[in-house]
Formats: C-alpha cells, sequence, structure tokens
C-alpha cells in the first residue's frame, strides 16, 4: 500500500458500507490514474503499490469499465463458478476474544472473524459443524459407507493398485482426496470466505458489484484481494492481540480434566491461512484414541467429485473457464489456469501417495511412540 495506512483501514476495513469502502478505492485509484497520466509515471514512487497496481488492472470490470484503463488483467473473468447453487463460502472463524473456551457456533462478537456459511448468491446462513460430511465416491479408498460426518469418518485406502480403474472418466476415483462438502454442498475456504463471512466492506462490496454485472462474485481477482485485505486487517489488529497476550493478569494456564476424555468425541475448528482446518477425535473407555479424521483446506478446495457428481470448487472453477483471459491461447503456457489454480494457494501434500506397482516393497507396520 502506498496510502496512509490508517485511511485505508478507516476508508475499507472500517467503512459504514460496502458501497462507501468500494468508492473511496475507486477514487482513489482515479486520482492515481489522473496524476499517472499526466506525468507518464506508473511507479510505485508516484503511488503505485501492489495493491493499488492489482486493484485497477488486475480486474476488467474496475479497471477497464469503472475507471476506463485502456486494458487489463481480466482476472475477475477466470477461476468463478458458473452454478452459485453448487457452491457455498466456508468459515470456522478464528482470533477469539479472551474467554474461558470457544465454540465455532458462537455469537460473532466473540471472535474478530466469525464462523459463518455465505451462499453462492452471497446470501448469509449460520454455520453448523454437524452439516459436514465426507464423500469417497470418486476418492482412492474404499469405505463401507459414504457421505460420512468427519466424527464417524473411515479412511480406508486402496492397498492393491489393480482394484485402481482409470479408464472410466468422471465415473472413476481419480484422488486421494476425500470430498468434504457443507450440506451436500461444496464450500470455498480462504481468505475470501472469511471476508465475505465478517461482511468485510470492500470485499463484500466488490463481490457485490461483479455479481451485480454479471460477473461471478468469486474470481481470481477477489481471491487475491481478499488475500491483500486480510493480511492489512491483521497488521492492524496485531497491536492489539499483542498487548492482550502480554497483560501481566491473564491467564496462563487451562486446566484439564483428563478422565472426561473416555468414551467421549471432540472436536477442533480453526482457520488455518488457506482456509477452514478443522479434527474430529474420538476416544474408547480407556482414553485411547479410537478414531481420528482431519479436513484440511485443500481437501475442501481441491476435492474430487462427490457422490452426486459434483465438482469441487477448483474444479467447478476450471470447466468452461477461459485458457487465457488476455490474448491468443497458448497451450504450451496457459497463463490462465495457472492463474486459476494459485489463487487457491493450493496444497495437496495430504493428497500424495506413491503405489508400488512392482509388488516388491511389502506393507510394513511403524511405531512412531
Amino acid at each position: 500500500l502506498k496510502v496512509d495506512f490508517n485511511t485505508w483501514i478507516e476508508n475499507t476495513y472500517k467503512a459504514s458500507s460496502p458501497t462507501k469502502a468500494v468508492n473511496f478505492v475507486t477514487e482513489h485509484l482515479t486520482d492515481l490514474i489522473n496524476k499517472s497520466t499526466s506525468s507518464n509515471d506508473f511507479s510505485k514512487e508516484a503511488g503505485w503499490g501492489d495493491v493499488e497496481f492489482y486493484a485497477a488492472f488486475g480486474s476488467e470490470l474496475v479497471g477497464e469499465k469503472l475507471l476506463g484503463l485502456p486494458a487489463s488483467l481480466k482476472h475477475d473473468t477466470i477461476g468463478g463458478y458458473k452454478d452459485p447453487s453448487k457452491i457455498c463460502f466456508v468459515a470456522y472463524g478464528g482470533y477469539y476474544k479472551p474467554t474461558d473456551g470457544y465454540d465455532p457456533r458462537s455469537p460473532a462478537g466473540d471472535r474478530i472473524f466469525t464462523s459463518g456459511v455465505v451462499s453462492g448468491n452471497l446470501e448469509y446462513l449460520k454455520f453448523d459443524p454437524d452439516k459436514i460430511t465426507e464423500s469417497t465416491a470418486h476418492s482412492f479408498y474404499q469405505n463401507s459407507v459414504n457421505d460420512l460426518p468427519p466424527v464417524k469418518g473411515e479412511t480406508v485406502p486402496f492397498t492393491d493398485p489393480e482394484k485402481i480403474v482409470y479408464t472410466g472418466g468422471s465415473d472413476s476415483q481419480y484422488s486421494w482426496d476425500k470430498a468434504p462438502r457443507y450440506d451436500g454442498i461444496a464450500g470455498e475456504v480462504g481468505p475470501l470466505a472469511r471476508m465475505l463471512n465478517i461482511k468485510e466492506p470492500l470485499v463484500t462490496g466488490l463481490a457485490l458489484a461483479l455479481a451485480e454485472n454479471g460477473y461471478s462474485p468469486a474470481n481470481v481477482y477477489t481471491r487475491m484481494l481478499a488475500r491483500m485485505q486480510e493480511t492489512a486487517i491483521l497488521a492492524y489488529e496485531l497491536l492489539n492481540w499483542v498487548t492482550v497476550d502480554y497483560e501481566p493478569g491473564g491467564k496462563i494456564s487451562v486446566p484439564l480434566d483428563f478422565n472426561a476424555a473416555k468414551d467421549s468425541q471432540g472436536m477442533g475448528l480453526w482457520e488455518a491461512p488457506r482456509g477452514a482446518l478443522g479434527h474430529w477425535i474420538s476416544t474408547n473407555g480407556s482414553g485411547k484414541v479410537a478414531n481420528y479424521q482431519c479436513i484440511v483446506p485443500g481437501s475442501w478446495l481441491m476435492s474430487p467429485r462427490d457422490s452426486n457428481g459434483i465438482p469441487g470448487p477448483l474444479e467447478q472453477s476450471l470447466i468452461g473457464s477461459k485458457i487465457n483471459p488476455v490474448g491468443e491461447v497458448d497451450y504450451t503456457n496457459p497463463v490462465g489456469i495457472f492463474h486459476m489454480g494459485r489463487s487457491y494457494d493450493p496444497c495437496i501434500s495430504c493428497a500424495v501417495h506413491t503405489i508400488d506397482l512392482t509388488g516388491k516393497c511389502a506393507p510394513n507396520t511403524l511405531r512412531i511412540l
């Protein structure tokens, strides 16, 4: 950012409405464009920080149609969703205020980033963790039951590569990722989902403006700007958090009753930088772990099709999208596809496995503790 940081926060994050936040940014960019056009200087020294430059030149709607620029990256034309009924935006919430505990269903005022679900049509819904399920219909697993809630989840991978069929097209199993769903719908997680759920004025205003003008409210442009805006918000809030963390009279420990962990179930939901991260655990009568499941952000974003044949967020955004939003199509360097994938900040480490096709390496059981 080249504009004064506090001025930016006051007029975007703390703006009284999405419209005022968007107007502030477009007026700021208009002023920059007028000055730079006169001086022929579009450098950082002339006021073009990374945020300003991308906000203006990253979007066809903002850059070309609102600001009158001759060209843009058109990132708002790629990476969107064709059918809003098949996508939602899920956030577990984070940065709780000091209390005796937390609950993902607690009121929004209990934390900086609230939990919630926003539909593909930008309607706000109350978050219910009991509506989370996982499908393995198109994954390399042979679970006995499909669409299980994670607290009862199964992870039974194929151990025989001969059982994996690669020729069935979209009907086949093709991923080590499961397919998390919220109330049966694929969910985008991450900075954009968080900003929409807290109704952050700038990101919400841009999403609404895009939707009103025939664009998908979620696209490469809004994902990247949401990531930038979230970084600014965290920098602004950091001083308050440090003050709380180092409060001399603050709590330094939390008592635990391990007897309560017998024949019990536990759930931990939090926001990782990439998005919603959940852990579910069940214990037996002796207090030992009987079942443990986790759903990482990459599984939400990179999930395969579910039992209804509906693709995950990244797959949905790729289907029917432009290979390159600007210029001729270059199949050797499909820049648009790269931009779409990277806008999700993808991580598939949890879904990478190796298969011994030779059969020479016998399965091993390793004890690490």
